[in-house]
């Protein structure tokens, strides 16, 4: 089973998130836009349950982390670190 959603951070920012049940958990997955152009995807794998303040932040955040991660560019390190901090702790 799978579900899709657009959650839309600002005029910037939005993400596509699913879900889908598989042996032994499920995985929740998100790919990233940044001004409709599409950035990253990633997923997280959860046995049980998440701890997370709301649905997708952990792998919404891991989308930014992984942007930042291979972003070479000083400048757009801080502009992306600044959205990452849009999400949450």
């Amino acid at each position: 089973m799978s579900n899709f959603n657009i959650r839309k951070i600002n005029d910037r920012i939005s993400f596509e998130t699913s879900f889908r049940n598989e042996p032994g958990g499920f995985v929740h997955s998100a790919t990233l836009f940044i001004d409709n152009e599409r950035m990253t995807r990633q997923h997280c794998h959860w046995g049980n349950r998440t701890w997370e303040a709301y649905p997708f932040q952990a792998v919404m955040k891991k989308c930014f982390k992984t942007l930042i991660e291979r972003t070479k560019d000083a400048a757009k390190i801080a502009e992306y670190t600044q959205m990452l901090n849009l999400l949450g702790d």
